[in-house]
């Protein structure tokens, strides 16, 4: 394949004076021309042709001609779009012109003095994610409102011209623009806000050393103007205006730790609070048991409230209470438990162990309506085979409703024998994006399988999808 480009974009020379003529301008820092390409393709497909859109681009294969800071300025500075979508080069499109023109439309009478839209940010420590990518997936008809941010994702961001905003001079790299935008805006008088605008980030962020360099830039430049506050990005923590000593260190502590750290005080208020309860934990007002074997993480999921949420909302949501469910790859038992509880009297639910079967069975139980067969996963046995075997557990040889991980094989299945789901009207999946990455696929991809064997998006969160037909 060539590696001229000038076919699908323009190269922006260093002194342009753009018209702004057009609706929509994508500028992309390109290292990447496969990439680059098949993002551009895509975007054109859902409909930003050449009538309504241009795609611009720096050439940084060979060197750097500029970077997120001064080679986005520069791309946005040439931008004929009244719309400046600065964007990853590693992305799919999902939703179309039709679906951004909707979106700022609302934003024009709901939040006139907005600047800068994105598909990932935070708010005071409040995570919104409207993108598909290795650890998330949005789908179904249900669109999520726009929610005002202090920092956006930078894979995909969307200025409105008019607002005349910029990227620091004083600031350079690929890390913490979006944030640097934001906060140019929000100094302005202006608004930033995540949308739900979907496209498909195949990339993954690299948290590295030229991270931490960038993040420590970050903060000295606003630590000159402005007092001191955090702000929640994506991927980060930053002070802006300064940090005491106390914070500074506990930061380098934490740091230094990893993420999987558990200090010894939370060691020994787990264990006073297990000797107490009797290792048990209460969920939607059922009590499981929780041993102390199980990992630091997920006994605090538990404890605060929020293990396995999306997967709990979407069976709330969606699975119907008068069908029989298999549950694979059940880990404690407690979700099992759960789906038990939720279930009209009598109704069988097989669960399939991928952890303690003992406490799986006991946990599943613990929901006390159901009909519930548990065994323990055949490691050695196929998607299919799991499944008939649980189907044949409970005599199902009808309808039901499967939750369960959609990873990469279940994919493949899924696509070479559509007919391996035949009776299922119900399903409730983690899809596991970074599985269909590594074998070349795309959530999109996947899409299209689940639509093919006559599945309907109903819903999402995080990584899970509910689908039905």
């Amino acid at each position: 394949m060539s590696d001229d480009l000038s076919g699908i974009a323009r190269a922006v020379g260093p002194d342009e004076d753009p018209v702004h003529d057009l609706e929509f301008s994508f500028c992309t820092l390109v290292t990447n021309a496969e990439q680059y390409r098949a993002m551009v393709g895509s975007m054109r497909r859902v409909g930003f042709d050449d009538s309504c859109a241009e795609y611009l681009y720096l050439d940084n294969r060979e060197g750097s001609q500029g970077d997120g800071y001064t080679g986005l300025n520069r791309l946005a500075n040439a931008a004929r779009g009244r719309l400046v979508i600065l964007c990853h080069q590693d992305l799919l499109a999902v939703d179309g012109p039709d679906r951004l023109r909707a979106i700022v439309a609302e934003m024009d009478a709901s939040a006139p003095d907005w600047a800068v839209l994105g598909n990932a940010g935070v708010r005071g420590g409040e995570r919104f994610y409207y993108l598909n990518e290795k650890a998330m997936v949005i789908a179904g008809p249900t669109r999520r409102p726009p929610e005002p941010v202090e920092s956006l994702d930078e894979d995909l961001l969307i200025l409105r011209q008019d607002a005349r905003l910029g990227f620091s001079h004083d600031l350079q790299g690929f890390h913490f623009y979006g944030t640097d935008l934001v906060t140019q805006a929000r100094l302005r008088g202006h608004s930033a806000h995540v949308v739900d605008f979907r496209v498909e980030h195949l990339g993954a962020g690299r948290i590295d050393q030229t991270f931490w360099d960038a993040c420590a830039r970050f903060e000295a430049k606003y630590r000159r103007a402005l007092t001191p506050r955090a702000v929640a990005t994506t991927c980060a923590t930053v002070h802006i205006g300064g940090m005491d000593a106390r914070t500074l260190r506990r930061r380098a502590r934490d740091r230094e730790l990893g993420p999987d750290h558990v200090g010894w005080a939370h060691r020994a208020k787990r264990a006073l609070r297990g000797r107490l309860s009797g290792h048990r934990l209460t969920l939607e007002g059922v009590t499981f048991r929780c041993p102390p074997e199980v990992p630091f993480a997920t006994y605090r999921a538990l404890r605060k409230g929020s293990y396995k949420a999306a997967e709990r909302a979407l069976i709330g949501e969606h699975l119907p209470r008068d069908l029989p469910v298999v549950h694979l790859g059940a880990e404690l038992g407690v979700l099992s438990g759960l789906i038990n509880l939720g279930l009209a009297p009598e109704v069988p639910l097989a669960v399939v162990a991928s952890g303690d079967v003992a406490l799986c069975r006991e946990n599943a139980l613990a929901g006390g309506k159901g009909r519930v067969e548990v065994t323990a996963e055949d490691t050695g046995a196929s998607f299919r085979g799991g499944l008939a075997n649980a189907l044949g557990r409970i005599g199902v040889d009808g309808p039901y409703a499967l939750v369960c991980d959609f990873g990469g094989e279940a994919l493949e299945l899924l696509g070479a024998e559509p007919e391996v789901l035949a009776g299922c009207r119900v399903l409730i999946a983690r899809f596991r994006p970074e599985e269909f990455y590594a074998r070349g696929k795309t959530i999109l991809d996947a899409f299209g399988r689940l639509e093919a064997a006559g599945f309907k998006p109903l819903g999402s969160g995080g990584d899970v999808v509910a689908a039905g037909r």
